[in-house]
């Protein structure tokens, strides 16, 4: 083998700059949560400018900070609407440092229905990372300001008691739940669950399940989107001579309870056809029945009790 390893200090010293996208290109490019204002784009229409917020990018293993906002000007209106686009352009051709990576304006194609220029991303030569984009039109407005900035985001793993607060966009894999959760900025949000499995429910106040061939009680979490919208519901059990304003069961867990107020669902009284009996999931996890029915009656409690919005 006849190929060295790089870096190695002190032995070997790193001598090309595609060495150095070598070592780090694969952690990706992106915007640098919570700098500044996150690159974030803008349009001085009256000067006919795009502007660049502050903050920093990782673009190709280089960093590029922005102190202040930055002016680039959009090219004079054309014959016909165009797409223009922002971005911060890397040129493996500059010597300078401060000409590395700048901002720079992609003058998009004049047309009857224009579409946005494409980006160069290449190994050799430039490498764009999108900050936003707009129509140019012919009149010289400018309108549609888009935003097209990516992050580069953390992706952490731990027990689900301690997760961090994040600068900005992050993944965490709760190693105690088998569960992802992602950033929303201000909190954590469940985007996968493991697939849930029917759980027996623990009866108790009198609640009786030993009816004979029917189905004994338990519950499911019903998850649309990765989040949990709801608890499933299955089973048959027999009201007690006093079933009225007691708990069926042991409180459910957590992610079962809802957490905006009270869920309800619709019952059948087996042994009263036509009988209204409503199934409740308060947001303790405690799960009761009201309506008419009477003492020693087969409850099916079939449904999904839905969270709502």
């Amino acid at each position: 083998m006849t190929d060295a390893a790089f870096p190695v200090p002190g032995i070997l010293s790193m001598t090309t700059a595609a060495q150095w996208e070598d070592v780090f290109t694969g952690l990706g490019s992106g915007v640098i949560p919570g700098n500044g204002s996150g690159l974030a784009g803008s349009l001085d229409t009256s000067g006919r400018n795009a502007v660049i917020g502050t903050g920093a990018a990782i673009i190709q293993a280089y960093c590029k900070p922005v102190s202040a906002p930055t002016s680039t000007p959009i090219a004079a209106p054309s014959a016909q609407n165009r797409i223009d686009r922002l971005v911060l352009r890397l040129d493996r051709s500059q010597t300078l440092p401060a000409n590395w990576i700048v901002p720079a304006v992609i003058t998009g194609a004049p047309g009857s229905a224009p579409s946005e220029p494409p980006l160069t991303q290449t190994t050799a030569g430039k490498w764009e990372l999108p900050v936003c984009s707009w129509v140019s039109a012919s009149s010289g407005a400018l309108t549609g300001l888009k935003d097209e900035r990516y992050f580069s985001a953390m992706v952490l793993a731990g027990v689900s008691t301690a997760r961090p607060s994040m600068p900005g966009p992050g993944l965490f894999y709760e190693s105690d739940t088998g569960r992802w959760v992602t950033w929303t900025g201000t909190a954590w949000q469940y985007v996968s669950y493991m697939p849930d499995s029917w759980h027996e429910m623990t009866l108790r106040n009198g609640f009786t399940n030993n009816i004979g061939g029917e189905q004994g009680p338990a519950y499911q979490a019903v998850t649309l989107n990765g989040a949990v919208q709801g608890v499933a519901f299955t089973g048959v059990i027999q009201a007690p001579s006093n079933p009225y304003g007691v708990p069926v069961c042991n409180a459910l867990p957590g992610v079962y309870q809802p957490p905006r107020g009270n869920g309800r669902w619709t019952c059948i009284d087996i042994d009263g056809i036509g009988s209204a009996v409503i199934g409740e999931l308060d947001t303790g996890g405690n799960v009761g029945l009201h309506g008419n029915f009477a003492p020693g009656d087969q409850i099916d409690i079939t449904g999904t009790c839905w969270f709502g919005n």
